[in-house]
């Protein structure tokens, strides 16, 4: 109700600002959302343009899917053994047995979870044409990717995220083991929730463990939780429990994977006087050989 007078202030002072037309930006929303979101776009844009404005574009900002987990078989499995253990059928697999949004009501599971779709039915370019592919009753059915070329505007999306799926790790070195007061065996690493963590995107897939003394052939059967070493009770950096295949050890190197994206940099801090760490960029060369520099002086074109 407030965009109108607002397009009448824009048209007065039109020799002074130039507008380029109107953005949103939704996270996490269902694609029936976001085709209204752009439909409300398109018709605010077309006032616009009849009140004399001349918008370029419009801005459908980003909430790019990223696929965690390696298969949807997968991580419907793992959703499955969630419930079990909120339903008290194994041993609880969450921290402080949260449920992570399943809770047990009476005996029967409810809820839904409370993290991120580690496998999304689209993601990157599949997921913008399955935006641009759904069809505007606004707009006589027609397909949102026609309205806005046919109407000559200009598609601005913010991908973020998305970007950097399946790119980047974060490695902490593991300083301690030891069980707690209710008997999980906890394995504490040299770094904090800060260096690792998303507020609202918990990542539930398993590190990948490098062992400081290669040829380790302990087997473990016991799962483990990771925590930091900031002595507060909600330093836990992976909230499920998981199974490696050896105990880690002080000195293994814990790899938590794809990560560049929203996992790291938002929080991070060096909360007791320890540094930030190093970020460092790895790619391969013409000559398909690995090279690195610190993440400042990376130069993705080769001079």
């Amino acid at each position: 109700r407030d965009i109108p007078p607002v397009i009448d202030w824009l048209v007065q002072h039109k020799d002074e600002i130039d507008f380029h037309g109107f953005a949103f930006y939704i996270s996490g929303a269902g694609v029936e959302q976001r085709t209204v979101a752009i439909e409300n776009q398109l018709e605010l844009t077309f006032l616009a343009i009849k009140k004399g404005l001349k918008p370029r574009g419009i801005d459908i900002g980003g909430g790019f899917s990223v696929q965690y987990a390696e298969s949807a078989a997968a991580w419907n499995d793992y959703l499955e053994l969630m419930k079990k253990s909120v339903a008290g059928e194994i041993e609880s697999q969450i921290w402080n047995n949260s449920g992570l949004g399943y809770r047990n009501v009476n005996g029967v599971v409810a809820g839904a979870p409370l993290v991120v779709n580690h496998v999304p039915p689209h993601t990157k370019g599949e997921e913008l044409d399955f935006w641009l592919n759904q069809r505007s009753v606004s707009f006589g059915n027609a397909l949102l990717a026609d309205l806005i070329r046919d109407s000559l505007l200009e598609l601005y999306i913010e991908p973020g995220r998305g970007m950097l799926d399946q790119c980047g790790i974060t490695v902490g070195r593991v300083a301690f083991t030891k069980e707690s007061t209710w008997g999980e065996l906890l394995v504490g690493l040299e770094m904090n929730r800060s260096n690792n963590h998303a507020q609202n995107l918990k990542q539930l897939c398993d590190p990948v463990i490098i062992p400081r003394h290669p040829g380790r052939n302990k087997p473990n059967t016991r799962g483990v939780y990771y925590v930091g070493n900031l002595c507060v009770s909600y330093d836990i950096l992976q909230y499920n429990k998981t199974y490696p295949d050896f105990l880690p050890e002080a000195g293994d190197l814990v790899v938590f994977n794809n990560t560049a994206a929203y996992m790291m940099d938002f929080v991070e801090s060096e909360t007791l006087m320890q540094p930030v760490a190093q970020k460092v960029a790895v790619w391969r060369d013409q000559a398909e050989a690995f090279r690195w520099a610190q993440d400042s002086k990376y130069l993705p074109v080769e001079v």
